[in-house]
């Protein structure tokens, strides 16, 4: 078929990276005295535990496009503290974006992709508390904040904890052996080289209204990140320029692909303008496997799932 084109550890660990708790509670539960008192203390922090646990609660951050990567977790290596922020902010053009550098930290993080070593970027943040050895996942919706600086404005938010795990929580309910077209397509090198940042994973985003990728991700900005994602139907997908890695488009071809993808679609004309948009609207399941035509040649591909 071708359809028509229209227009994702538990208490300290989750608060460690997420906004600073109030503290008057805090101070009333640890104040309290006698038997009565203790044990209305507990059950607050209790009930407080559990809301931390219940409510998905996330961090505004600012990253540069190069550094976005939806869905990818990452540990914190060091904050560069104040007078890092400052200079970074400086070297960089950001002075005039940022109202003072003392209300934003700036976190050097590494990326977990998957490949053999970690990928490093910078984070930046005026409400989130980020200490070495935290760690935390980037959102999968980002807006661009600044074209001309090609700032990303996304959120973070604490990891799935071991007891999620057990739970049957996972950063990816799909599975690529029951899609094998999506690993053809990615490592395939009859048509195209191999996508350079595919693991052999789907990243689950299913049950959202709107999924972002990046187009001209990675070191070189030849990338689409996520490489492959799973989403439900009738979600839109929108794609959003780096402006790194020269012209880009993304192009839906079946007949001039491996002639697996149920979905036919394209961008336009390559564009190298960071900011650019472009949206597709995945209205039933299948596949829909597509790559940027100038750099198909070096493994520029990607591939969306479409399943309930």
């Amino acid at each position: 078929m071708t359809p028509d084109p229209a227009t994702r550890s538990t208490d300290a660990t989750r608060r460690s990276v997420l906004k600073h708790s109030t503290l008057g509670a805090s101070a009333l539960a640890l104040g309290a005295a006698g038997a009565t008192g203790t044990a209305l203390a507990q059950d607050e922090e209790d009930d407080e535990a559990e809301e931390d646990e219940a409510e998905a609660v996330e961090s505004t951050v600012v990253l540069f496009g190069g550094d976005y990567r939806p869905g990818v977790a990452f540990d914190v290596l060091l904050s560069l503290g104040a007078d890092g922020t400052e200079t970074l902010f400086e070297s960089a053009g950001l002075t005039g974006e940022f109202d003072t550098a003392s209300e934003w930290d700036v976190s050097l993080v590494a990326f977990d992709t998957g490949g053999s070593a970690p990928e490093l970027g910078h984070l930046m943040t005026s409400e989130a508390s980020l200490g070495s050895g935290d760690s935390a996942v980037i959102g999968t919706d980002a807006s661009l904040r600044n074209g001309e600086l090609n700032l990303i404005e996304t959120t973070i938010a604490a990891p799935d904890t071991d007891e999620d795990a057990a739970n049957g929580a996972d950063a990816s309910g799909v599975s690529p052996d029951d899609y094998p077209a999506v690993d053809e397509w990615l490592t395939e090198t009859a048509v195209g080289a191999a996508a350079p940042n595919y693991d052999e994973t789907i990243v689950d985003q299913r049950d959202q209204e709107t999924v972002t990728i990046g187009v001209g991700t990675g070191s070189r900005g030849w990338e689409f990140d996520p490489v492959a994602v799973a989403i439900s139907p009738g979600t839109t997908v929108r794609w959003e320029w780096t402006g790194r890695g020269g012209a880009h488009n993304v192009e839906a071809e079946p007949d001039g692909q491996i002639g697996e993808s149920d979905y036919e679609f394209s961008s336009g004309g390559p564009t190298a303008e960071g900011g650019t948009t472009y949206e597709q609207t995945f209205d039933d399941a299948g596949l829909a496997l597509y790559h940027c035509e100038p750099h198909l040649s070096v493994g520029m591909k990607g591939a969306i799932v479409i399943e309930s």
